[in-house]
Formats: structure tokens, sequence, C-alpha cells
């Protein structure tokens, strides 16, 4: 095991990962601090100035100086805010007790009305247990401590992320690589070749997978520490903002030990299924499909189910809702187990123990019962047929038949079309609200340039609304009584929405004034193609998904001539220099031309077929979130280019990946390279790191950066 150890160290690509980790998890610690803008908080001197200010205050006492000093209005503006936030964070400062008494009401609530509401068993069960343990904690002190300095330790899941990319960085270097070239067929021909052979191969990638995670989270602490400080170690895990309702009955020193070892847990099964996939797997592209499977449902299943979904097992019992170890420690939740609730800790960690013993046993098992040598038919033509062959050889036709068909790169596009037509999602909601509704109804009769013409109708519909509101006026005036009013109020309901949305309109036409080819125009869809508000999380996971299929399909295409040997031969003729080129240049640019038209061509169809295209030759700088340097194109020439932009970032993910493969030559650290450059910006920029829009080819893959 050692030994194995030692060399996967001595690996220049792991120690390249693991410090590119170190620093990745570094920058974003520090930038998620920095970037706080002062009027949504305080700064980090501002925040621990305010800390040392109450520091070793009673907790009544700092409440009432915090609020004295939030409402001085001689003191500025960013340090009051600071002062609010920390009174907010310290709220529950003090006796348990309070917050328990407020519990303890809900709970008596709750059973009042259980008589009138159909309420399960199970239901019961779970809020009885739920209070029974809060109840442990009565008599207890919560304290005042730095809970922002806490929080950079617990709830920061971007370090998670940098871990997972070195972990499979690691297991494909150290396990992977060495499968694709073959090494394996020797060791496996000994005695004790094979089990011998990948329980120390395990044994050293959990020792590796344990000191990654200790540095990710000790430089976490370390920064945690130097930015705010700790406090109070003694203190109770209730005082860290947002633990409040925690069941974990430690201090501060013994949640961290806690919270470590659930985080190590989570990493060993999280290393232990890379392994079990990579053994299970045949060829790196199950592995990559695979690992993508599960993580993306992993995902979906975390932060698209809801908290009380009947299938809200299936949100926290899975591999990203155990990586969010702090949010498991933070609030006390039970699962259901067979109508028995039964505490999410616990589960988790009797999950991690069956879970890694079952893929621990599994790669052991699979990796020895592997076949060493394919039984494949091998079918030798006659000399005179051979050279027939040779002679008729289409080279275009045959590279493009071997990425096609033998890399199954045809395959995984038919699959990747049809898994995106049944997640197609037609637009049902077209209108914000009510007055939303005769907006439109308004502005599609005077779509296009303001001509006079429209100025003519919209002058029309201002004498109506106007007389409107004189009618509302008069009648409200000859109504005797407060409620008569109301019903004069009520019955022009439908009306004043109307009058809404013609101010809607209105507000519109004098923002478009003063631009040139300003038009008018029912501008919600085109604001979900221009990522508008939170269209950009649209933006974001569409270039994801299309850069993971990129790097998917292309990837092979160089790699697998590196692997089997094939570039030796192909590199002794002027064909095999320059016209193999040109063909897997080609072939490349069809397949990124494919899934670009998949992924864009049914999302601007989703759109347009539900919005239209009225006053597409208008202006896009007559949308308010447009810049107006951009007011001399059209809204048809900027859709035209942010496409353009999107297909050149594919295009440069090809090349990219080419030039990796050449480098790498092996698949699966060409895969593991790329997505560390292409998909993590992604992701991290997805998770809300926003300066991550503008990193490498961030900003052709997204398009709207303007």
């Amino acid at each position: 095991m050692w030994r194995e150890h030692k060399k996967l160290w001595k690996q220049r690509a792991v120690a390249v990962f693991v410090v590119a980790g170190l620093l990745l998890n570094l920058f974003l610690l520090l930038r998620s601090e920095y970037s706080r803008q002062s009027w949504m908080g305080p700064t980090v001197s501002c925040y621990r100035s305010i800390y040392h200010e109450i520091k070793g205050m009673e907790p009544a006492k700092a409440k009432s100086y915090l609020k004295k000093k939030s409402n001085n209005q001689n003191i500025a503006y960013e340090r009051r805010i600071g002062y609010e936030t920390m009174l907010d964070e310290i709220s529950r400062a003090g006796s348990y007790d309070d917050y328990l008494e407020e519990r303890e009401k809900d709970y008596s609530k709750s059973k009042v009305f259980e008589g009138f509401r159909k309420s399960s068993k199970y239901d019961r069960k779970d809020a009885a247990k739920v209070m029974k343990m809060l109840r442990q904690f009565q008599g207890s002190t919560v304290q005042i401590v730095p809970s922002r300095g806490w929080a950079m330790i617990l709830l920061f899941f971007q370090t998670d992320i940098a871990g997972l990319v070195t972990l499979l960085a690691a297991a494909a270097v150290s396990f992977m690589q060495e499968k694709e070239r073959g090494e394996y067929f020797f060791i496996r021909t000994m005695k004790r070749g094979r089990e011998s052979f990948i329980i120390y191969k395990v044994l050293a990638l959990l020792l590796f997978t344990m000191e990654v995670m200790l540095l990710l989270y000790l430089e976490n602490i370390l920064v945690a520490w130097k930015l705010y400080g700790l406090g109070d170690l003694n203190a109770c895990l209730q005082s860290v903002n947002g633990f409040i309702g925690t069941g974990v009955a430690a201090d501060l020193k013994e949640s961290i030990v806690l919270f470590l070892g659930l985080k190590l847990l989570a990493y060993f099964v999280s290393m232990l299924l890379i392994l079990f996939l990579m053994t299970v797997c045949g060829t790196s592209q199950k592995l990559y499909i695979c690992l993508a499977v599960i993580l993306g449902g992993s995902s979906l299943a975390y932060w698209g189910i809801s908290a009380n979904s009947w299938v809200s097992v299936l949100k926290y019992v899975n591999l990203i809702g155990f990586l969010h170890t702090g949010e498991m420690m933070a609030v006390y939740r039970n699962i259901g187990l067979y109508g028995f609730p039964v505490s999410y800790i616990t589960v988790g960690i009797v999950f991690f123990i069956v879970a890694g013993i079952l893929l621990f046993s599994g790669t052991v098992f699979f990796f020895c019962d592997q076949k060493i040598v394919s039984r494949a038919k091998c079918h030798i033509l006659s000399q005179g047929k051979r050279q027939k062959k040779i002679r008729g050889y289409r080279l275009f036709y045959g590279e493009t038949k071997k990425i096609l068909y033998y890399q199954r790169v045809l395959l995984m596009i038919c699959i990747f079309a049809g898994v995106i037509w049944w997640n197609y999602t037609a637009v049902h909601s077209l209108y914000d609200d009510e007055s939303d509704v005769y907006y439109k109804e308004y502005v599609d009769q005077v779509s296009g340039s303001y001509t006079k013409v429209s100025a003519k109708k919209i002058k029309q519909w201002r004498e109506e609304r106007l007389a409107l509101e004189r009618q509302i006026h008069k009648e409200k005036r000859k109504a005797a009584t407060d409620e008569l009013k109301s019903i004069v109020e009520s019955g022009y309901a439908r009306e004043r929405k109307r009058t809404e949305g013609f101010q809607v309109l209105m507000n519109h036409i004098s923002y478009i004034s003063g631009i040139s080819n300003g038009g008018l125009f029912y501008e919600r869809g085109y604001e979900q193609l221009t990522g508008y508000e939170m269209a950009w999380k649209r933006d974001a996971v569409l270039a994801l998904e299309g850069v993971l299929m990129v790097i998917l399909t292309v990837a092979g295409i160089y790699s697998r001539e590196y692997e089997t040997g094939m570039m030796r031969l192909l590199r002794t003729t002027p064909g095999g220099r320059q016209e193999l080129w040109s063909a897997k240049f080609w072939i490349g640019m069809g397949i990124v031309t494919v899934i670009y038209g998949i992924i864009y061509g049914s999302e601007f169809y989703r759109i347009l077929s539900a919005f239209g295209t009225k006053g597409w030759n208008c202006s896009v700088a007559s949308m308010a979130h447009i810049p107006m340097y951009l007011s001399g194109l059209a809204v048809v020439d900027y859709l035209a280019l942010i496409s353009v932009m999107r297909y050149l970032g594919f295009f440069l993910v090809m090349a990219a990946v080419y030039l990796i493969s050449s480098r790498a030559k092996s698949f699966i650290m060409t895969v593991v390279y790329s997505i560390s450059i292409f998909a993590l910006p992604l992701v991290l920029y997805l998770s809300g790191v926003k300066v991550f829009k503008y990193v490498l080819l961030d900003p052709l893959l997204l398009g709207n950066i303007f």
C-alpha cells in the first residue's frame, strides 16, 4: 500500500491537481468574502472590528449595544449595516430556552390542528422525536461567536467541488490510465497479482483521499481563523448562526471533529464509487457517462426535490446531499424508514459504512473476475483481397465510420438528443401577472417601430384610461360609505389591471424615445434568450451540457490513436500527417455542429414558438437590461451574435481537446484535463461565483456577457 501511495504522489499530474485544487479553494474562499458589496453586508474588516467590540459581552448587553449603534445616524451607513447584520446573527444568543419555547408553541399548535387536517402517523412521530431531541438542550447558553468564519468552514460547498475534481484526477492517473495502457494484463496473471494488487491500490487511494480532504479543510479553518477568528471553542454548536435547530450535542471543538469525520466518510464513498465504476466500465466513455448520470441525478434530486415532498428521502440520501455535511448538521432532521423517523446523521453514517463495504468488495471482486484477453474472432483476408481493400479505402469515410460507429459517438449523440427531447418543456406561462396580459394585448397592436400610427392609437388609449379614471373617481364620490367605495373599487379591479398594463407600455415608450430604431414589442421571450434576471442560469446549464457533450464525443478522436499506438503508423506517411488531420478536424466540426444544433435549436424553438418574433427588427437596446452601446444592433442581430459566439466557444473547446489529447495521449486524462479547464468554471459560475463568467472560454460559451 505504501508503495502505491508513494507512486501516486510522485505522479506530476496528481501533484499539479492537488496544488491547483488548494489554490482554487483559497481563491474561492477569499473571493466569497472580499467581493461582498458594502450595502449588502459588512466587509471583512468591518465585521471583524464589530465582533471585537462585543467580544466578551453578555448577550443581552451586546444586543442592546448593537441596536443602539445601528440606530445612530451619525455613524456611516456601511458601519450601521454591519451592526444590523451582527445583531441579526446573535439574535438567538442568550438562553436556549427562548428558542425552545417558540418551538414548543409551534408544536402545541400543530397538535391542536391535528384533528382538523389529515396528518399522517409518521408526521406525528417525527414532530415528537424532533421536540424530544431539542429538549435535551434545555438550560443551555447560546454564546456569541463569529458565525461568518464558521460558515466558511461548515457551509462552503465549493471546497467539495475542488476536492471531487482532485479525487477524480488521482483515480484516473493511478488506476484508469494504467488500465488503458494495458499494464494490468501482466500483473493479473501472477498468483497474487489480482486481489492483493487491487486492495493495496484502493487503500492507497483512500489514504490519498483523507490527505486531500484534510488539506482542503485545514485551509478553510486557517483562512476563517485569519479573517474572522473562531471565538470561544467551548461554545455549543447552536451558537453559530443558522445552527440553532441542530441536534448535535457538542461544543465547537467536538463539532469540527464530527464534521471532518462525516466529510471524510463522504469523500471515501465518492472515491470508492469512482474506483468501482472504473473497474466495471469497460471503456472510459462508459465511465464518463456513468459519472455524469450519477452526479447529475444527485444534483437534480438535491436541488430539485422539495424538503416536504413525499420523495424527500431521495433529496438527502444521495452523494450531493451527503457532501453538504454542514447542512446535515445545521438542522435536526429525520428520514422515514418503514414508518419510523431516524436521525439523518445516523442514516448517513450507516449508509456510508454499508455503501463503502459494498463498493470496496465490488471493486475487488470485479477486478479479479475480469477476463484478461477477449475471445474476439480475427478474420484474415487473402492477400489479393487485402490489397484491393487497402487501395479502395477512402480516408474520410473510414475515419467517419471509425469515430461514429466504433467509438459509439453516433449512439451518444442519439441518446443525448433523446434526453433533450424527453426533457423538453414547452413554455406555458407567458405572463408575469394579470396586468402583463393587458400589456401584451396593447403592445402587440403597435409592435415594431414607433410611428405616427402607433402614437395615434396610444393617444386614444390614454384618453380612454383617463376617462375611466374620472368615472371611477366620480362614482366613489357618490358612494356614501367606505363599504360602497370598496364595492366600486372591486368592480373596476380588472380595469385597474388594464390601466397598469397600459402604464407599463407608456414607461416603455418613454424609455425608447431616445434610442435609434427603438421599437415596441413584448420582450418576455427575448429576455429569456438574452440572459435577463434568472435566465443566466439557463445559459450556464446549456453551455455546461454542450461542453460536456463536446468533451465526451471528441476526446477519443485523437487519444484512441495514441492509446493503441496507431498514431506511430499514421505519422509515417504524408497522408497520415495532413489528410488524416483534415479528416478528423472536419468530422469533429460536424459533431460540434450537431451538438450545438440540438441544444440551442431546441431552446430557440421553445421560446420563439411561444412568444413569437414580433419586433425583432427593432433595436435590442429597447430592452432595459441591454446596454446602450449595442443600440445599433437589432434583436435578431444580437441573437445571431451570441449564437456565433457560442458556436465559436464550442469550436475552441474541440480544438483545445485535440491539443490536450496530443499531450495526454490518454482518453481518461484528456477528459479530466478538459473538464477541469472548461466545465469546472461553468459549475463554479452556476454555484454563484459570478467572476467565472469572464474566465477562459466562458464569455463565448455563455454569450450574454454584455
